[in-house]
């Protein structure tokens, strides 16, 4: 009995010493985040992602912002170009307006001409109202050129727009230079009849 009980003591001593060494193979390994270089690696590589996370979402953004503004400035120019189109349409209308009234002024001089009267300086300044009103066709001439150069180049909306307004305000001026001046002249012809001066027939002497 003894021996039998030596036996079996001795049969788990050595199974015992045996799987030990497979057990301590099998125990878990420390963990690596316990290694204070991991650790700080770890969280360089964190931080450089989050880094390159950033700059991409800014680079993005920026890359929106800059469509979105082109797209923009594209909209406002399409706008100014349809705005200064009716202008321009507007202002050609007044200035033909104001040439018109020229041939009719300049007919009705001709017609208190063959009536006898004197209408030599209201001629001259007829001729003068004339060059004012060539002077606001070619002042909207040369803004309609410029303004469209403008566009072309890509120039900012804010400098277009700001330039618009100052060549608008430049051909309004002229216009209204020239109707003052044919007013002038149209002014000066009250009171002159087209109807012709009776020839004075010589008294007959006896």
């Amino acid at each position: 009995m003894n021996k039998h009980i030596v036996s079996t003591l001795a049969l788990a001593t050595f199974l015992v010493a045996t799987a030990a060494p497979a057990l301590a193979d099998e125990s878990p390994s420390p963990s690596p985040s316990g290694s204070p270089r991991l650790r700080r690696e770890f969280r360089q590589e964190v931080k450089e992602i989050r880094k390159d996370t950033r700059q991409e979402i800014a680079s993005r953004s920026q890359e929106l912002q800059a469509k979105l503004k082109e797209k923009r400035d594209l909209e406002r120019k399409n706008r100014l170009v349809k705005f200064w189109k009716k202008t321009g349409e507007r202002l050609q209308k007044l200035i033909n307006r104001e040439k018109k009234m020229a041939d009719k002024i300049g007919a009705r001089l001709d017609r208190l001409a063959a009536a006898g009267r004197d209408v030599t300086k209201l001629k001259a300044d007829l001729v003068a109202a004339r060059a004012k009103i060539d002077g606001a066709q070619a002042a909207f001439d040369s803004a309609v050129t410029e303004l469209k150069k403008m566009v072309d180049d890509g120039k900012p909306v804010a400098d277009i727009i700001a330039k618009a307004r100052e060549l608008h305000k430049g051909v309004v001026g002229k216009i209204r230079e020239a109707h003052k001046a044919l007013i002038d002249v149209i002014v000066s012809t009250r009171g002159m009849s087209i109807t012709p001066t009776p020839s004075v027939t010589p008294t007959p002497t006896p």
